[in-house]
């Protein structure tokens, strides 16, 4: 697949037209126009690194065609929050266990007093 063809693929992607793209990538709208008709098939590194941090493009794919058209979001501040407090649950839930047997034994060994102090009577 050729360069035009991947900007092509991108416009239709993120719904952008020519001038759409041209001001994410900081250039003219001319410039996106002549890449996607292959009038211009090696254009300048700025651009395509300016598409590719813009709408999240692997960069690898926009200039080669390898792998795949999107990166991988990074995880939200948001996310990070709920994986930490999910990690602090299953702790959490651990220690109720713990103390939840604790409980049960400090229960036998009142029972235990409690037999032995009514036999004492």
């Amino acid at each position: 697949m050729k360069l035009n063809e991947r900007i092509e693929i991108i416009q239709k992607y993120f719904k952008l037209n020519s001038s759409q793209l041209a001001k994410k990538a900081n250039v003219t709208p001319q410039t996106i126009i002549n890449i996607r008709e292959g009038v211009t098939t090696n254009p300048k590194m700025n651009v395509l690194v300016n598409i590719s941090n813009e709408l999240k493009i692997n960069p690898t794919w926009l200039i080669t065609g390898s792998g795949s058209m999107i990166l991988d979001e990074p995880e939200s501040d948001c996310e990070k929050k709920l994986r930490r407090y999910e990690e602090e649950l299953s702790v959490l839930r651990e220690e109720v266990k713990i103390l939840n047997k604790m409980q049960a034994v400090l229960y036998k060994k009142i029972d235990f007093l409690t037999k032995n102090n009514s036999k004492k009577e």
